[in-house]
């Protein structure tokens, strides 16, 4: 590849050396929503299947940010009814979670499904609240009708403990779709490993141009 930081010195980048935990679907149905692309080599996305409402956070172990106790499930809308079986429920994670701020600690793509977070909060575990919606192909305007996710926001724990002050079930009225399941760098052995991108790759600079970025792929025989 050419169009690095220098473009005298081409770069060479290996398939698996992509960038790990800075971009990941948020659910499965998204994930194959994305491929393939169009002639146009555009991505393609479900006008009826978009991100509406949505909160993002990170699992942290302090009391920085006003974080909540919740539990991010991998599949939120299938766990059981009670939630304080959580130690039946293996693909989850329980604990304090921070909400994070939008444009400062990730972005999302509510039409495509996925979002970028920053080096930090890739050392992190991940989840977010979200329903979703649809969007007007006219108006690029999102509906205001929104279906459930399993998942529920910040507000409601707030509701909570304020009409149930000192009762421990408000620890468990919050639940959050699992995106990044530990806070170490993932691995095929994770359970959020097939929401992680594998093909976003650094090339070692910014602001380049796309008229100017030249690109080979070249297949190792030997390898």
């Amino acid at each position: 590849m050419t169009g690095g930081m220098n473009t005298d010195e081409p770069l060479s980048r290996n398939d698996y050396n992509f960038l790990y935990d800075r971009y990941f679907f948020i659910d499965d149905r998204f994930r194959n929503n994305f491929y393939p692309l169009t002639e146009n080599y555009q991505h393609q996305y479900d006008a009826t299947y978009v991100v509406g409402n949505f909160e993002v956070y990170k699992k942290v172990t302090d009391s920085e940010g006003d974080p909540i106790p919740a539990t991010a499930y991998l599949d939120p809308d299938g766990i059981y009814a009670d939630p304080t079986l959580i130690h039946l429920e293996t693909d989850s994670v329980r604990g304090n979670w921070k909400r994070l701020n939008e444009y400062v600690d990730y972005e999302i793509n509510r039409m495509l499904g996925y979002i970028r977070v920053n080096s930090s909060t890739a050392q992190n575990e991940i989840a977010i609240a979200y329903t979703i919606t649809n969007l007007n192909l006219s108006t690029k305007i999102f509906g205001t009708d929104q279906d459930s996710t399993g998942t529920n926001f910040k507000q409601e724990y707030i509701n909570c403990i304020t009409t149930n002050e000192g009762d421990t079930v408000c620890e468990y009225v919050i639940k959050l779709k699992l995106i990044k399941a530990t806070k170490h760098q993932s691995s095929p052995s994770s359970a959020t490993w097939p929401l992680m991108f594998k093909n976003v790759y650094s090339l070692g600079g910014s602001n380049i141009g796309a008229s100017t970025l030249e690109v080979d792929i070249a297949l190792d025989e030997s390898a």
